[in-house]
């Protein structure tokens, strides 16, 4: 299972308390690249965006195989990505949730060097992405609620 979707929705939560309950493998590919590479945001900053992506397309291959994977927002922003996701066997989940409610739980979060822009910049790549993530899910499932309802409704696909 391959959870998508704009930063701040819970992929890593509910991928994290999923593998708990379900005791499967769980991997964060933000983690993983800071792991093998150094913190994300240093990433940006020292060799900017394109960089990164390539870095994340790299160890998107290496996990493909995980039972739970949770992807960083902007994975759809790097076609061989994208693609790689469209023809990937696993379940591709988007878990989608409403601009307003991601606003308040990214605005001024340092650690994501994208929550940094302004509103309007932030719904503009909110809306650039999401027909992205709808291209390559199998499921989408709309959380406007909890993490615990998340987790509720993934573990009914799973």
């Amino acid at each position: 299972m391959i959870l998508i979707g704009f930063m701040g929705v819970g992929k890593t939560t509910a991928g994290q308390k999923l593998s708990e309950i379900t005791q499967k493998e769980f991997i964060d590919l933000d983690v993983y690249i800071e792991n093998k590479h150094q913190k994300i945001s240093d990433i940006f900053k020292n060799y900017g965006e394109s960089v990164f992506r390539k870095y994340e397309y790299d160890a998107l291959k290496e996990c493909l195989d995980v039972d739970i994977l949770s992807t960083g927002g902007g994975i759809v922003e790097y076609e061989p990505s994208l693609n790689l996701l469209k023809e990937s066997t696993q379940l591709v989940i988007y878990i989608d949730v409403p601009f307003e409610e991601i606003y308040k739980r990214i605005k001024n979060d340092s650690s994501r060097p994208n929550a940094l822009r302004s509103y309007e910049e932030l719904q503009d790549l909110f809306e650039k992405r999401r027909p992205l993530y709808k291209s390559i899910a199998d499921i989408t499932i709309r959380n406007e609620t909890t993490v615990d309802e998340l987790i509720h409704k993934l573990l009914i696909v799973e």
